[in-house]
């Protein structure tokens, strides 16, 4: 078995607290006893106040958005930097998945380019909206002919079978190259 590298460890550790995030989501759904004991433990005063007015910590949008990050942000950025340690992780169901459910308003782009790129890029960007239960992403890039200009809306459900997908690539990246753990 390699050893585990630090740039390995960022990723296994990112994939780690995505899991602890879906764990702590489950928990206080249930509002399990183990979950509201340690409340008070892991709630800093923001999520308190957000809790007092009965809005989900782990289960709402912010915490997935997180999760996207983690499993698909950090992982691409690692893969295209560093293409021989982390060019192994597959992502392609969670690209399929994008592109058979995204919901496209807009797109000027010259060239094709597959929805969960663009979902990435808008993630990474900080252009994302909510409307209608739907999340709402825009990207957009300059080029000596004008602007390019995307925007496009995943529903929950496809957002959740998204994260799914990458959840289940770094799971078996990992696995691949670490063993069973």
């Amino acid at each position: 078995m390699p050893k585990v590298t630090p740039k390995h460890s960022f990723l296994i550790q990112s994939f780690a607290f995505a899991e602890c995030i879906l764990n702590l989501q489950k928990l206080e759904e249930k509002c399990a006893p183990e979950f509201v004991s340690i409340k008070g433990k892991i709630f800093g005063q923001a999520a308190e106040t957000v809790s007092r007015d009965g809005v989900p910590l782990f289960g709402g949008q912010g915490a997935m958005l997180s999760m996207f990050y983690l499993l698909l942000v950090f992982p691409q950025e690692l893969q295209k930097n560093y293409k021989s340690d982390f060019g192994e992780i597959d992502i392609s169901e969670a690209e399929k998945i994008a592109d058979e459910k995204v919901s496209i308003s807009k797109d000027t782009y010259s060239k094709p380019i597959p929805a969960l790129t663009h979902f990435r890029n808008a993630l990474a960007h900080g252009r994302v909206d909510w409307s209608n239960g739907n999340l709402v992403i825009e990207d957009q890039r300059t080029r000596k002919g004008g602007t390019e200009d995307y925007c496009a809306e995943f529903s929950m459900e496809a957002l959740g079978k998204i994260l799914q997908e990458l959840n289940l690539a770094m799971f078996h990246f990992i696995k691949s190259r670490y063993g069973n753990g």
